[in-house]
């Protein structure tokens, strides 16, 4: 009996052994690289000839068919010159902008100094077409302000709403 009773219980485990602590890190080494090995060294580079290297004028740039090589310094361009005038194309900018502000005759002024800048000085395409444009919504704002005047006026008329009532009684 005492075989079955062994062989039921289970055996106890022994307890796990404890963890041994980890080594303690190594200090840095802060000393100076190990020299190198004495291998081949390299040779020095050969000292300036003005034979032993191509010449400059065989890097410059080759100009295109038909372009003239330029003298050393200089550009194979011409300069752009003086700026173009702009003073009709900025008046038409500037009376437009003030048209919408001021009143018609800035505006209509913008219209007339804009096509006149229009014909002169195509190169200042955006100054006069602005000109033209602020003119023209400046003039349409007035024309539009009159037609509602008058169409308030005339409301008003029929209404029978005056200023000259007279007390006939």
């Amino acid at each position: 009996m005492t075989d079955q009773n062994d062989q039921n219980t289970p055996e106890v485990p022994s307890a796990p052994p404890t963890p041994s602590s980890p080594p303690a890190p190594s200090a840095p080494d802060y000393s100076a690289p190990p020299a190198p090995s004495s291998g081949p060294t390299p040779e020095a580079p050969p000292a300036y000839a003005g034979a032993a290297y191509p010449s400059a004028q065989s890097y410059s740039a080759q100009p295109y068919p038909g372009q003239e090589k330029a003298a050393y310094g200089q550009s194979a361009y011409a300069p752009a010159g003086p700026p173009q005038p702009t003073g009709l194309a900025l008046a038409s900018m500037i009376t437009g902008i003030a048209g919408l502000f001021v009143g018609t005759l800035a505006s209509i002024a913008a219209v007339i100094l804009g096509h006149m800048a229009k014909k002169q000085q195509p190169y200042a395409r955006g100054m006069w077409m602005t000109g033209l444009i602020t003119g023209y919504i400046g003039i349409a704002l007035t024309v539009l302000a009159v037609i509602l005047i008058v169409v308030f006026v005339f409301i008003l008329g029929a209404a029978g709403v005056s200023s000259y009532d007279t007390y006939n009684s």
